[in-house]
């Protein structure tokens, strides 16, 4: 059985107009833009987790695979979908519902980073290369394909406009799989060649 309470949907003159428009990359939205600018964007990877829960709907079930009957018979899985991008993401790694949701935000913020590009890309001035439980790395991740992006993945361009050179810049991103996965899928599409890892 699935479990779903959905969050009110702020009303679209809540939504300030930005000079960026941002494009999803997931598959079933490319092309599509939506009216989130930087600022919000930027919002949505730093605010509290309180204030992100309410912007998702929340799935519940039962978790599969291995950890006993407890992990069987509770609904300890979460799914979290994100009303705005759509953009969704799913724990059932314990069996406490309360760390799935935890670890579902953190990754959901991480799939908007992922997914979503604003066009220019905006100026990052945070650290650089945090740490992946650092509550900014969503926004890296987001600064970092920004500029690849906007630079069709030419790595040494990217590197120059992030302050960093190009072999620091690979050696980072292949430090995150999901980052290194999302990198060459760019550089396929723009017709570059793959990156091996360092």
């Amino acid at each position: 059985m699935v479990r779903t309470r959905a969050a009110p949907v702020p009303p679209a003159s809540a939504t300030p107009k930005a000079r960026y428009s941002l494009t999803m990359t997931a598959p079933e939205r490319s092309g599509s833009t939506t009216t989130l600018g930087a600022a919000e964007r930027q919002r949505l990877l730093t605010m509290s987790a309180d204030d992100l829960l309410r912007q998702c709907r929340v799935d519940v079930f039962r978790g599969t695979g291995p950890g006993g009957q407890k992990r069987n018979r509770t609904s300890s899985a979460v799914r979290l979908t994100h009303l705005q991008s759509g953009v969704t993401a799913t724990c059932d790694e314990t069996r406490s519902q309360h760390s799935n949701r935890e670890i579902a935000l953190r990754k959901l913020r991480c799939e908007l980073a992922l997914r979503c590009r604003c066009v220019p890309a905006p100026p990052y001035n945070g650290p650089w290369a945090p740490g992946a439980r650092a509550a900014i790395y969503p926004a890296w991740l987001a600064a970092v394909l920004d500029q690849l992006d906007q630079h069709q993945f030419r790595l040494a361009e990217a590197a120059a406009a992030l302050g960093v050179s190009t072999g620091r810049l690979v050696r980072d991103l292949a430090s995150d799989p999901a980052l290194w996965q999302t990198v060459n899928a760019g550089r396929t599409r723009c017709g570059h060649g793959v990156l091996h890892h360092p």
